[in-house]
């Protein structure tokens, strides 16, 4: 099973659509891969923009981004959809998974956290048994679940 990926502008992104029925949410989310990151998370952004309850998310632990402090808050049952290469809808379920959130209330902090893309990062990958292929100079990039 391969999951194409785009590269847009240099980075890596992948969408799927996200839903949880314990949070009544769905929706479609654009992450970047990235490779540089332990954390997988869903945005602030995103996850305003899902109507994620994040004030009653239970505190998980603080995540430095940038140099700025972040909350990762844990969210329960969730369930990713991907399109594969064969235009099937691949599912992944995870039994919980991070929403970051920021810390700081002002504008200028609320205008930081909402720049902060999704992310899929390596422990995604690890978890889910999916290796990453990128190869920039043909445009080519897709994860490939491995057996």
């Amino acid at each position: 099973m391969k999951l194409p990926l785009q590269i847009v502008a240099g980075r890596i992104q992948i969408s799927a659509s996200i839903s949880s029925a314990k949070y009544r949410m769905f929706g479609r989310i654009s992450f970047y891969v990235d490779t540089d990151s332990n954390e997988t998370f869903i945005s602030q952004s995103d996850a305003f923009r899902l109507h994620v309850p994040v004030n009653s998310l239970p505190f998980l632990r603080h995540a430095k981004i940038g140099g700025s402090t972040y909350e990762l808050k844990r969210i329960k049952e969730i369930e990713l959809r991907f399109k594969t290469e064969e235009e099937k809808l691949e599912t992944i379920t995870l039994p919980e998974f991070s929403v970051m959130v920021g810390t700081k209330k002002n504008n200028e902090g609320l205008q930081e956290a909402n720049s902060i893309p999704s992310l899929i990062g390596t422990d995604f990958l690890i978890i889910n048994n999916l290796a990453l292929y990128f190869n920039p100079s043909k445009n080519i990039a897709y994860l490939e679940r491995q057996e």
